[in-house]
């Protein structure tokens, strides 16, 4: 499954001065052998802590790194013998997202704490009765084909009382991401401009419904950039992504697309989360 990022990696970013791809960035030290720790030292001129290390698979090993500049958290790749670092994402033979199973057991708990502190500060969208059982943030971009099928799928569990959601709109997967959000939140209905969003979402050019908004208030510009500010305090990397405490009161925060087919299973261990 392919999830749309919000950039490859906020650590390779700042600490790699080198081009990186939507796909993927790797560094080679052309044949000289090195210790994973130094290698990582090295690329990043020291402004990378390694606080946690694991076996990832084949002769991968997975460090957990946070910048020394901003304290975001990153998993970096290496093999064993020190001559690659990768970062960016893993994917299984079998078409697993090793790198999102990996971000969801070494960074996600935390990330989803950090979230839960800075939520307050966002702008979002309620959809849902507010006395439904089960309650959730989804962070979505309008343009992101996955957040729009998510959409879907969630509204029968809405439409029937189960489910309340709290749509956080953000923008970085296309130019037009901006002014589709300024569009939802300028609105005297947003919910209704949202729906029109994803009722007229173009899934062949990945283009959501509504036409984008050039010249926002200042208010929903600041509002904007809130939800902006909370992806990166939060750590959150792609879309769509899930924010919500379970029944028995843990943070979660899920990242990427849901298998419609566990979807129900996953709604049920949901609980009030706002």
């Amino acid at each position: 499954m392919r999830i749309k990022t919000f950039t490859l990696s906020l650590l390779a970013t700042a600490l790699v001065s080198a081009s990186i791809t939507a796909s993927g960035f790797l560094w080679w030290t052309n044949g000289i052998k090195s210790q994973p720790e130094n290698l990582i030292n090295q690329v990043t001129h020291g402004n990378a802590v390694i606080l946690n290390q694991f076996n990832a698979v084949a002769n991968l090993q997975g460090f957990v790194v946070q910048s020394s500049r901003d304290n975001n958290q990153s998993i970096i790749y290496a093999d064993n013998q020190g001559r690659y670092l990768i970062f960016g994402t893993v994917i299984g033979a079998d078409g697993r997202d090793i790198s999102q199973q990996n971000f969801q057991q070494y960074i996600a708990p935390q990330s989803a704490n950090v979230a839960f502190n800075y939520v307050g500060s966002t702008a979002w969208i309620a959809q849902g009765s507010k006395d439904a059982p089960h309650q959730m943030y989804v962070v979505f971009d309008p343009n992101c084909i996955y957040c729009h099928r998510l959409y879907d799928a969630l509204q029968p569990f809405i439409k029937n009382g189960t489910l309340a959601v709290r749509w956080l709109p953000v923008a970085f997967l296309k130019p037009t991401s901006n002014g589709r959000v300024y569009a939802m939140l300028s609105s005297a209905n947003p919910l209704q401009m949202l729906t029109q969003n994803e009722n007229n979402f173009d899934e062949a050019s990945e283009n959501g419904g509504i036409p984008p908004l050039e010249n926002p208030s200042a208010t929903v510009k600041q509002q904007l950039q809130n939800n902006m500010a909370f992806l990166t305090e939060a750590q959150i990397s792609a879309t769509p992504a899930l924010l919500y405490k379970t029944t028995n009161g843990n943070t979660r925060l899920d990242v990427g697309m849901v298998d419609p087919s566990k979807l129900k299973d996953l709604i049920s261990t949901i609980g009030k989360s706002f």
